[in-house]
Parts: C-alpha cells; structure tokens; sequence
C-alpha cells in the first residue's frame, strides 16, 4: 500500500464507523486479557492498542516499516517487519490468538499464512480472519489497495481447511445490508480512481448511522450466518493437542 494511504489509515482508524466496527466485532469474539496475541497486517495499530490496553501482550506484523515505527511509536507495540508471503515469521513462541483483519487479501501466497499457522497458534487458540468479499464486488480502490482478490464463504473455508487440526467455529458475510449499496455505487456510479472508499462515508452523520447498523447486525450475527455482505469474518479454533 502506498505511503500516502497508509498515513490516511492512521487517521481513519481512530473515527471511521467501518474501522470501529471492525475492532468491535473482533473484540466480541475474544477475551485478550493475559493472552498472547499475534496481529498480522497491524493497520494503523488502534486494534493492537485496544487488546493490549485490555491486558493481551501483542505481537504485530506488518511488511510496511512504516506502520511498524508507526505503531511502535504511538502505541508501545512490538513489532516485526515481515513479509507475510514467506509465512509466519519464527517470534520464538506460540500464541493464544492470531488475528488477521483484512490481510490475507494484500497477499500473492495467502495460503503461505495457513500453511504455517498451527506451528505458532497453541492448542485451543483462536485463529480470526476479516477479508473483502465477492468479486463482484472488484473496484479501482481494491487496485489502490494492492488487493489480489476477494473472496467467498467457499473459497475461505477451502482455505482454512488446508489446516488439518483447524476447526471452523465461525464463518459468515458481514455488512449483509451493505452489500446492495455498494454493488450499486461500485458498478452504476462508478468510483473515481482518486476517490478513497472511506472518504465517501465519513461524514458525523454516515458514521453514527453505519455505526449503529453495524452494532446492530453484530448482535445478530451471533445466532445467525448472513448468505452475502460486503466483507467476510471467520473464526478458527486449533484443536491440536500437541
């Protein structure tokens, strides 16, 4: 990702709905106090700050050497500058969880991170995963991003199933709602190729009512499975008992 979209991230991060959300729905479905937590693909760091503010001793890695003194800076994180196509980097321990929001995506070889992943991820941690999807869905912002693709229910579970010991405890689209809206501006009012995704969104008022939204399907995605959405969520347990 370009240097000039990284720098918005770090801002965005801090009021954006999409982001809050995001950092929303993951925290729900852990408990990060006194946990050992790999974060791979850091952003702009405020998920790592929020668990380690919670008590979780967190990991970050990120291919940027920017967002890593960024965060590490702001924030106090350790970081390691690693790229995530050659795997997992070798941290010298296991962890209780392993977070990877919106990354696998950015990668040539994203089964490089699965292949490698029972190896640091200790039995009975988590394994969560946010990744765009639907291809339908493909637009000069995902090029901006330097995304290779967008994925499917089918296509992730295919993928998390590489490992043998990984058991799915949870996978479903997310932003279900959004969907038809953003299949509606992406292919009937197309986006400039200058024009970000999140500055068309961020305004007091989009925020509070995504913000709402998103609390709100949040809740409901604990009993239920969306069949669409703008992104996907997945949750993996390691049922190693090595």
């Amino acid at each position: 990702m370009r240097a000039e979209l990284l720098k918005e991230l770090f801002e965005q991060e801090k009021t954006h709905w999409w982001h809050i959300a995001k950092r929303n729905l993951l925290m729900g479905h852990i408990k990060p106090q006194d946990k050992d937590i790999l974060v791979l693909g850091a952003g702009g760091g405020m998920l790592c700050c929020q668990m380690q503010g919670q008590g979780a001793r967190v990991v970050a890695v990120d291919i940027s050497s920017l967002v890593c003194e960024h965060i590490h800076l702001e924030y106090g994180i350790q970081t390691v500058e690693h790229d995530l196509n050659r795997g997992l980097p070798d941290l010298g321990r296991c962890f209780d969880i392993i977070i990877a929001t919106d990354v696998l995506e950015h990668l040539k070889l994203d089964s490089a991170v699965v292949d490698d992943l029972l190896k640091y991820l200790k039995p009975g941690g988590q394994f969560i995963i946010t990744v765009p999807a639907f291809e339908s869905l493909w637009s000069d912002w995902d090029e901006q991003l330097s995304h290779y693709r967008r994925y499917t229910v089918k296509t992730m579970r295919a993928l998390l199933e590489r490992s043998p010991s990984l058991h799915i405890t949870k996978i479903s689209y997310i932003y279900c709602m959004l969907y038809v809206v953003i299949w509606f501006r992406r292919r009937i009012f197309k986006l400039s190729k200058q024009q970000c995704d999140f500055k068309s969104s961020s305004s007091p008022v989009s925020n509070a009512l995504f913000g709402l939204y998103c609390a709100v399907e949040s809740r409901i995605l604990r009993g239920v499975n969306f069949p669409f959405g703008v992104s996907i969520f997945a949750c993996a347990v390691n049922r190693s008992t090595r």
